[in-house]
């Protein structure tokens, strides 16, 4: 399936306009339309709550206040979106929700190709960040580019791509949701960690498997059997792209249940904290 729809997601973080700038780029390589997506959320303050008869409240008062600057904020992110677009040559179609950011995101998200959003270090509150994403990687089932910094990206030719795979389903769900990427590169890097020697022999084969499959749909692949010693799989894949000239790394978002909720792997999360490179997600 062709990229024809690309969602943006934006706020009043310093990086906001650099990702709508990574968008527009895309965009204009892939032939797609570009959706600007604000959501505005209420984080009321610890200070605007007191006790009635023993339990929390908040005041109606300050409820609306911060609603208005909310609403505020996001009346001045899109005049800056709008004008960003606009120098560009690019139509950009708003949207604005309130409420839940992951709700909003997810569901948007469903009338549309791919989803552009930002590291937890480029946005104003890095923990609420890493949970958005967290949620938003796990329940949206569409494929998440995540874009790092304040630079803004994708103005090339996607040319080089590292796919971590391990013969999951993220894995293959990544590997799908790319393969709009993968066609059109020059060099696809299937790559597999393996711990201990014995399973060497293994991760070849299964290796070999899953470049044949992307050689016979046209895609420029080759295999890599990366021994871990004592770095993270993280670690890993981030010195190994690093090295490669790698334009975009394309992985699955692994989870696992913490009591009630699920919550991104370590793998998933050191990639996400730590990676100076495009990631394509997806779960």
């Amino acid at each position: 399936m062709k990229v024809k729809k690309i969602l943006v997601e934006v706020d009043g973080s310093t990086t906001s306009l650099a990702r709508l700038e990574s968008g527009i780029n895309l965009g204009k390589s892939l032939g797609a339309s570009i959706s600007a997506l604000c959501v505005v959320p209420f984080y009321l303050p610890t200070m605007a709550m007191g006790t009635m008869h023993g339990g929390w409240y908040v005041g109606e008062q300050v409820i609306e206040e911060r609603r208005r600057e909310a609403l505020t904020a996001a009346k001045e992110v899109r005049g800056a979106c709008e004008r960003l677009a606009k120098n560009f040559g690019t139509e950009l179609s708003w949207l604005q929700y309130e409420g839940d950011i992951v709700t909003s995101t997810c569901q948007e998200a469903r009338y549309h190709d791919i989803l552009l959003v930002g590291k937890p270090d480029t946005v104003n509150e890095p923990q609420l960040r890493t949970r958005d994403i967290n949620g938003i990687l796990l329940s949206s089932g569409m494929p998440v580019l995540v874009v790092p910094g304040s630079i803004p990206l994708l103005d090339k030719p996607i040319k080089n791509i590292l796919l971590a795979w391990d013969g999951s389903k993220e894995a293959l769900q990544a590997l799908r949701g790319a393969m709009p990427f993968l066609e059109g590169a020059d060099s696809v890097m299937v790559v597999t960690a393996y711990k201990h020697e014995e399973r060497r022999q293994t991760i070849e084969d299964e290796l070999e498997k899953i470049v044949a499959y992307l050689v016979v749909h046209g895609v420029k692949a080759s295999g890599h059997a990366l021994e871990k010693g004592n770095f993270s799989t993280g670690d890993l894949l981030i010195n190994y792209a690093n090295q490669s000239e790698t334009d975009l790394i394309v992985m699955g978002a692994y989870g696992h249940s913490r009591l009630t909720e699920i919550v991104l792997g370590g793998a998933t999360l050191d990639m996400l904290h730590n990676a100076t490179l495009p990631i394509l997600f997806a779960h």
